[in-house]
């Protein structure tokens, strides 16, 4: 219930203009993903899951993205990030650096998110088993570290995401490459939300 936490609530109205844009159908946008409507039930899940689904988007008021959060987020974790997105728009138009120095201190923001810096890295942002075995195999970021392979498994999810933001300093929305963004595990995935049918809440047989 992240965007009807009056906490949430409130630091959206009161820092950010809200949009919303339908990917529905556009399969070369963000990949392959299920249809998960309001109807059908809920389900915990972690940190960053449904990616392909949902984005949210944080940009300067010309179309400038500066972070992006993947899938799902809970309240307080939303609400930490939007906060960091803040301070990111400020620095897009601090006039007092370069271009140059503005893209390096926008790396080192994030970069000093994905290191745990300032605040801890999200527990909750861990991969399923089945997009641990695909990501160790199709995107290496999540197993290769600056001093090499990462030991004992995979990095967590917001540090990945912090780290892809670090490479795309104030892009621009339309040019934001949300399909290579978003692969944070396999492509689809079967669940049972109260769907109904073969791999739904259908009565055995």
């Amino acid at each position: 219930m992240t965007l009807s936490n009056d906490k949430v609530i409130n630091q959206i109205n009161t820092a950010f203009v809200s949009g919303w844009q339908s990917i529905k159908g556009k399969r070369s946008y963000a990949g392959v993903s299920n249809t998960h409507m309001p109807t059908n039930a809920a389900k915990n899940i972690n940190t960053c899951s449904g990616g392909r689904n949902i984005q949210m988007y944080f940009m300067t008021p010309d179309a400038r993205v500066v972070h992006c959060l993947p899938g799902y987020w809970n309240a307080q974790d939303f609400y930490t990030q939007a906060g960091f997105a803040v301070k990111l728009g400020n620095l897009a138009f601090n006039k007092s650096i370069s271009n140059a120095d503005r893209n390096e201190k926008f790396l080192d923001m994030h970069l000093q998110k994905a290191h745990g810096h300032n605040y801890g890295l999200v527990e909750g942002a861990k991969l399923q088993g089945f997009d641990v075995k695909y990501v160790k195999n199709n995107t290496s970021d999540f197993t290769r570290g600056s001093k090499g392979f990462v030991k004992g498994g995979v990095k967590l999810v917001d540090q990945v995401v912090h780290e892809r933001m670090a490479a795309r300093p104030f892009v621009p929305f339309e040019k934001f490459d949300a399909h290579e963004f978003t692969k944070l595990g396999i492509k689809r995935y079967k669940y049972d939300f109260g769907l109904s049918g073969k791999y739904g809440n259908a009565k055995k047989k």
